[in-house]
């Protein structure tokens, strides 16, 4: 658990003033978390005062969902406006269903370039009711960079075009220990090459 000083470091908060020690704050914003509804409570704590709201963000940003794209433009839009937010999040679950995807947001339904974003995400869980993957998205996967943190993986409904794609795409989670893969397709069933790469070669870090 970090403190309220800890937080206000990482985050560039400088404290003056304040009426109670980060620790007992702390302990106050975590009792709010801990309960049922505390979403509307962590906001209120989070416009308290500037040493609650490390704290405050680091609970409300803690499990994101992302059920629109809408969602998904608001999460980027936030992200644009304070980068820090992103070293909250350690929780991220999409579940975008089929209403929601036109053409032109193909390219975003796996959210490639959203979890290069996310220096401390631990978990991912993704499930669509409709995929369907564009070239530009083959390019993300392909430039998407070693992701450290990243130790549970899990799919639900996805088609991509090769077998190599989810391959590139899970050597990305070094430090992966959980991975569940529930009806995924792949398109062109490029075994073959897998075996004749080296690149994909390399056996997947699970234990």
């Amino acid at each position: 658990m970090l403190s309220g000083t800890s937080f206000a470091a990482e985050f560039g908060c400088h404290l003056s003033g304040a009426a109670l020690p980060g620790e007992l704050s702390d302990r106050i914003i975590d009792f709010v978390a801990s309960g049922t509804d505390h979403s509307i409570t962590l906001r209120c704590c989070a416009l308290t005062c500037k040493m609650w709201l490390p704290r405050s963000r680091f609970h409300l940003f803690h499990t994101v969902e992302i059920k629109t794209f809408l969602h998904y433009d608001r999460l980027d839009a936030i992200l644009c406006h304070n980068p820090k937010i992103a070293y909250c999040i350690r929780n991220l679950n999409l579940e975008i269903g089929a209403a929601s995807v036109t053409f032109s947001n193909h390219g975003r339904i796996l959210p490639v370039e959203l979890l290069a974003r996310l220096p401390l995400v631990q978990s991912v869980k993704y499930y669509s009711a409709l995929t369907f993957q564009t070239p530009s998205l083959r390019t993300q996967i392909a430039n998407l960079p070693r992701i450290d943190t990243v130790i549970s993986f899990s799919i639900n409904v996805c088609v991509l075009q090769r077998l190599s794609d989810m391959i590139m795409l899970l050597s990305s989670f070094v430090s992966l220990r959980s991975l569940q893969l529930h009806e995924v397709f792949f398109l062109d069933r490029d075994y073959t090459l897998c075996l004749a790469d080296a690149r994909y070669c390399r056996p997947l870090p699970l234990t």
